[in-house]
C-alpha cells in the first residue's frame, strides 16, 4: 500500500512539473530539447519507483538479501541508465546535455523523497526483533 502512495507521489510530481515546464522550455528552446526533458524526466521516474519497490520488498529479508537487492537494483539502474543515454544518442536527435542535467535534477530530487519516505516508513513499522518476540 505504501509503495503506491510513493509511486503516486512520485507520477504527480513529474506530471506537475512537466505540465509547469513543457511550454516554456519548447518556446525557448524548440522541439529536440522539449524531447530530451521529457525524456530526462521519465527515465529517473522509472528507476525511483523500481528503487523504492525493491527496498519495500528486501526489508524484512535478511541483511545479505536487502543489501544485495540494493546493490543490484543500484546496478540496474545505472545499465538501463546508460542503455537508454546510447540508444536515445544513436538513434534520436536529443540534446544530449540538456537529458543529462534532466536526468541528474529529478534523479536528485527523486532519491532525496526517496529517502526521506523510507524513513517515514520505516519509523513507523516495528523493529525487526520486536516482530519476532511480539
Amino acid at each position: 500500500m505504501k509503495t503506491k502512495k510513493f509511486g503516486l507521489i512520485i507520477l504527480s510530481i513529474l506530471a506537475f512539473s512537466l505540465l509547469a515546464s513543457c511550454y516554456p522550455v519548447y518556446r525557448i528552446a524548440g522541439s529536440n530539447v522539449l524531447l530530451s526533458f521529457i525524456l530526462g524526466s521519465l527515465l529517473p521516474s522509472g528507476m525511483a519507483i523500481l528503487g523504492f519497490a525493491t527496498v519495500v520488498w528486501a526489508r524484512n529479508k535478511s541483511d545479505r538479501i536487502f543489501m544485495s537487492a540494493v546493490t543490484g537494483i543500484f546496478l540496474l539502474k545505472l545499465l538501463i541508465l546508460g542503455g537508454c543515454l546510447v540508444l536515445l544518442k544513436l538513434f534520436t536527435e536529443i540534446h544530449v546535455p540538456i537529458f543529462i542535467a534532466t536526468v541528474f535534477v529529478y534523479y536528485i530530487a527523486f532519491m532525496i523523497l526517496q529517502l526521506w519516505y523510507l524513513q517515514r516508513f520505516t519509523s513507523s513499522q516495528p523493529e525487526k526483533s520486536e516482530q519476532v518476540y511480539s
